[in-house]
């Protein structure tokens, strides 16, 4: 009897150690993802700031007709390659 206990305690420690390293993993995968978003943020707030510097309005530009195709063509591709990049 002392000993199913003393294997299921052994059983019962390994599977908090698992669970610990997992945890770990997911808080250095959570720090890395912080960082890229907050890079990301970044960029587009200095793209952002340019544009209202140099009082530039996207959107008129935006609505022309071989704008919005290329920029559904751009869009597929994108879809597209994303796809065939993810396993």
């Amino acid at each position: 009897m002392k000993t199913e206990q003393t294997d299921e305690l052994a059983a019962d420690s390994a599977e908090v150690e698992r669970l610990r390293a997992r945890v770990t993993q997911l808080e250095e995968q959570l720090v890395s993802l912080q960082a890229w978003a907050n890079e990301v943020a970044a960029r587009a707030q200095e793209r952002t700031y340019w544009l209202d510097r140099l009082h530039l309005d996207l959107d008129p530009i935006m609505r022309h007709l071989p704008v919005e195709f290329a920029l559904g063509v751009y869009q597929t591709v994108r879809g597209v390659y994303r796809r065939l990049r993810t396993p």
